[in-house]
This record gives C-alpha cells, structure tokens and sequence, in this order.
C-alpha cells in the first residue's frame, strides 16, 4: 500500500522570517525515496509583497517521515488583514498518494494602523 502523504494549515506572524509547512508521509519507504511536486497560490496574500512565490519537489530519502517547506515572508509596513496564501502538493512518485493537495498559510500582520498598539500573537 502507498504511503499517504499530508500537510497541515499553518499560521505565521508577518515578522516571522518564513512559513514552514512540515509534509508528512504515513509510513516511510525503506527502499525508495517518495517525491510530491508544490507550488504556491495566493488567495488573499499577494506574492512579491506578502510571500515570496517558489516551487519545487519535495523528496523523502528511504525511511523518512517528514520533509519542511519553507517559504519567505514579507515583512511589510502596512496595516493589513490576516492573509492566506496556499501550498498546493501534486504528481507524487509511484510509492505514494496525496492526502490532502491543500495547506493554507494565514499570516498575521504585525503592524498597526496610526495609534493602535500592536499585540504579539505570543502574547
């Protein structure tokens, strides 16, 4: 049986340095490497000023279980809005299935509008 591979949404803090979705696969392959394709969508985020836009191929060497994506955040002056952008996973190698092709990432500005104090989501 394949292994099943998934990702989970995440949130992030706009001053974060990066998003990083952590891609898990059910069970590992002991004897061969499993790959997934990804790229990114944005929905309310806008690549080029909230995320940086890349792609690529994810590979799990035989035995291993969970691979991170990392993307680059924006750190922007503006007061803005939760924003999403997704991470979406396709054409995984023979030994695998995809779980769920969808992770959306929600960052959280860090700037306030004139006045209002910014609140840490640590706080």
């Amino acid at each position: 049986m394949p292994s099943v591979i998934t990702v989970d949404h995440i949130v992030v803090s706009e001053a974060n340095a990066n998003a990083i979705f952590t891609v898990r696969l059910s069970e590992a392959d002991l004897l061969n490497p499993v790959t997934v394709k990804w790229d990114l969508t944005g929905i309310s985020a806008t690549s080029g000023s909230d995320f940086t836009n890349l792609s690529g191929m994810l590979t799990f060497s035989p035995g291993v279980l969970e691979q991170i994506i990392s993307i680059p955040i924006i750190d922007n002056a503006s007061a803005e809005l939760p924003e999403t952008f997704q991470l979406n996973l396709f054409t995984p190698s023979a030994n695998a299935q995809i779980g769920n092709s969808i992770a959306v990432a929600t960052i959280i500005d860090n700037d306030a509008a004139s006045g209002t104090p910014v609140v840490s989501i640590n706080d």
